[in-house]
């Protein structure tokens, strides 16, 4: 048993984990472990705090380390499990949970633990599905339970109606017990972006942004990264509309210009920036949103540069009504040059 001391010195180490301070975390554990190197519980905590540092193959020696100290304790067998998952050995990693739920079959969180770990193994989604259910069976009002079944239900690949209304239900339960939940919150726009496409953009990028605001220490890098993938989606397309905007336009005046040709593009310009100014202004109402989505756009040069090729194609496209006849199926052709750049820069980001 334990003797106080080290037990206070390793809740301090989980109040930094869960403050989401690891690298204080992890540095702790190491000296806490240099006084005391054959403590398991000190090393389960000091597994979980190296993945949190991304540390993954320190955390699984820590966690096989536990075990060998305390062979029948099913949080060892958990940490391990935990730490071989994160680095890449779902086989290992399975086989280590699999032994944290015999050792533990009423605690939750080793179900939970298992049902991770299939997901991530090939043709093992039906075990995952009942170790999911079984957690929520044992834990139904914790909202990490209800998550799991929404992450077995909905893997984030095609995905069928019916799975992804299971999903949403199971998140907007975990959203009922937690309301503050940022993790069920990017997952219901996760969702939700599955079910109604760029359609939707403006709801899907609220939830993502909610939720990289609401948990920027553990949510907000995955969630980030979800609303670029959505302003990837939102850009293409928008240049694949500016390019038939174009292409109309060059219609509207041919190879000779007549000044209704010249006030038919640039009418149809106005429209379709009319309609984009719109979308962008939908996709920016929240405060959040505004935020996050400045902070992606600063730290993805090309998706920036393909949204500014975006509105230089179109300028370029407007001026093309001014210039001499001759000039202007060769300027609106130089415009759909720059929007087909951004195609192809949008696609990269």
């Amino acid at each position: 048993m334990e003797d106080k001391p080290a037990g206070d010195a390793i809740e301090r180490v989980r109040t930094l984990l869960n403050l989401g301070r690891a690298a204080e975390a992890m540095e702790a554990c190491r000296r806490l472990l240099a006084a005391d190197p054959d403590n398991p519980e000190l090393l389960i905590v000091a597994s979980i705090a190296a993945m949190r540092v991304k540390r993954n193959h320190e955390a699984v020696t820590y966690g096989r380390r536990a075990v060998a100290l305390a062979p029948h304790a099913d949080s060892a067998h958990g940490a391990l499990a935990s730490a071989l998952l994160a680095d890449g050995w779902e086989q290992d990693a399975t086989s280590a949970a699999y032994t944290a739920v015999r050792l533990g079959p009423q605690n939750w969180v080793n179900h939970l633990r298992l049902a991770q770990c299939l997901l991530a193994v090939p043709g093992e989604r039906e075990g995952a599905w009942q170790a999911a259910s079984r957690a929520v069976e044992l834990a139904p009002h914790e909202p990490e339970t209800h998550l799991m079944i929404a992450e077995v239900a909905f893997t984030g690949g095609p995905s069928t109606p019916a799975e992804i209304d299971l999903a949403e239900r199971a998140i907007l339960e975990a959203l009922r017990l937690d309301p503050t939940n940022a993790a069920a919150q990017n997952d219901l726009a996760r969702v939700q972006l599955a079910r109604s496409g760029v359609g939707g953009a403006s709801a899907v990028l609220a939830g993502f942004s909610g939720a990289a605001v609401a948990d920027p220490r553990r949510v907000g890098d995955v969630a980030s990264d979800n609303v670029r993938l959505v302003l990837q989606q939102v850009i293409h397309w928008q240049g694949y509309l500016t390019l038939g905007g174009v292409c109309l336009g060059l219609g509207f005046v041919g190879k000779s210009p007549t000044l209704l040709g010249r006030i038919g593009l640039l009418v149809l310009l106005a429209a379709l920036v009319g309609f984009l100014v719109l979308k962008w202004r939908h996709y920016l109402v929240g405060a959040s949103q505004r935020v996050v989505i400045r902070h992606v756009l600063h730290h993805n040069r090309r998706l920036t540069g393909a949204a500014a090729l975006l509105i230089v194609g179109i300028v370029v496209a407007a001026a093309a009504a001014f210039v001499p006849s001759g000039g202007v199926p060769n300027v609106l052709v130089v415009a759909l040059v720059i929007v087909g750049s951004s195609l192809v820069l949008c696609r990269s980001a």
